[in-house]
């Protein structure tokens, strides 16, 4: 399953589709300090990428693909948001 989540994380693996799009727009929406973890991100539908930037992801813990890195980290400068306390995967 590509979308976990409890109460205090929700964990995004393999391969989301834009199916999960929805699913992680309501995770977010009721836990908006909860932790993201993408560390076991191999790919996501643009959709659930716009949904992450968009909230600000104040708990998130990057894909370890460095394109998925560079793409989080370009976006959140071009938005004005370094997300400073995002933690980085590994």
């Amino acid at each position: 399953m590509p979308v976990e989540s409890d109460s205090e994380r929700l964990s995004l693996r393999g391969h989301c589709t834009v199916e999960e799009a929805e699913s992680v727009l309501e995770w977010i929406l009721q836990h908006p300090q909860g932790e993201i973890d993408l560390s076991e991100l191999e790919h996501m539908h643009m959709s659930i990428f716009q949904i992450l930037l968009a909230a600000g992801a104040p708990r998130l813990r990057l894909p370890r693909d460095p394109f998925w890195q560079q793409l989080w980290r370009g976006a959140a400068a071009t938005e004005g948001d370094s997300h400073e306390n995002c933690t980085r995967g590994r």
